[in-house]
């Protein structure tokens, strides 16, 4: 968690989690430092701004449903490919689910230009003066 007016860190975990006194014993990906070393797609950590654009023009409303078509992912205890139908969700629930489908085609309603202003609005782009 960061403080967003000067980017401090306020908190920073981690999971799965390991004994620092028995690193041996988990696997290298538990004594992975995930939240420095790996990088996010933006949708993970910007979807807010397409979601909160489209609302606020006047696009959608929270109880509006968006068609997040399909996701497909693997099962992390036995890599089998399972499809997980999200199909129509409200765009609450879209959100809630962190659907990057919906972002994306929210953005797109939303146009080019005004999501340039909104990226800006957030101080996207922009150097903090604080």
């Amino acid at each position: 968690m960061l403080e967003p007016q000067t980017g401090e860190i306020l908190a920073l975990a981690n999971a799965p989690t390991f004994d620092p006194n028995n690193p041996g014993a988990a696997p290298p990906q538990a004594r992975s430092n995930w939240a420095l070393q790996s990088m996010y797609e933006p949708g993970s950590t910007f979807k807010i701004v397409a979601y909160s654009a489209a609302i606020e023009r006047g696009l959608v409303k929270p109880e509006d449903h968006i068609d997040c078509q399909w996701v497909q992912s693997l099962s992390p205890a036995d890599s089998s490919t399972i499809i997980i139908d999200l199909a129509t969700l409200t765009i609450a629930e879209a959100l809630a689910k962190s659907s990057n489908v919906a972002a994306i085609k929210l953005g797109l309603r939303v146009g080019d230009n005004s999501m340039y202003d909104y990226i800006t609005r957030f101080g996207f782009g922009t150097r903090n003066r604080n």
